[in-house]
């Protein structure tokens, strides 16, 4: 060992027992602490934006599928056999028809309707359930949370081991 390593490791001893020890004191970067209270923030902000999104998601899911049912029930109400039931004198149901029929226009529209809303929900509602860009954003989002842990973990335990020597010009 040199001379001048010896001197630094000499000078440097007592810091490093006080910190070993636990009665240094902690230095302060303002500048980083800043950084990772603007991080902390964009995190919360980042976390409730997923949120919104799963919930918008889930939103119209349970939308297609109301739209969807809603076309089927009035397929079923607009049908033209739709009617009140009379028994047979044979004692079997038969199902009378509406008096006032339902415009062949008008029930073609509801046929259209629903049809329309089936497709719409199946074509949509992979894509919704699925949504890579959610499991992407939930991957990312833990990713950059250790990431940032760790180093955010190393440089507090490097500021505790070293100190105030850390900033020393003595290199």
């Amino acid at each position: 060992m040199s001379w001048k390593g010896f001197t630094k490791a000499v000078t440097r001893l007592p810091h490093q027992v006080l910190a070993k020890t636990g009665y240094s004191e902690d230095t302060k970067d303002p500048e980083f602490l800043g950084f990772e209270k603007h991080f902390t923030e964009l995190e919360k902000v980042t976390d409730h934006l997923l949120e919104d999104s799963q919930k918008y998601r889930d939103a119209v899911s349970a939308m297609l599928n109301h739209q969807a049912t809603f076309g089927e029930l009035l397929v079923e109400l607009y049908s033209s056999t739709m009617g009140q039931q009379s028994t047979d004198v044979d004692g079997g149901a038969v199902v009378v028809k509406r008096t006032p029929q339902t415009p062949h226009d008008a029930a073609q529209a509801v046929g259209d309707f629903a049809a329309f809303m089936s497709d719409t929900r199946d074509l949509l509602f992979p894509e919704l359930v699925g949504c890579a860009w959610a499991k992407q954003c939930e991957e990312r989002r833990g990713a950059e949370r250790v990431g940032t842990r760790e180093c955010t973990q190393s440089r507090e335990f490097h500021e505790g081991s070293l100190g105030n020597e850390a900033h020393s010009t003595d290199s």
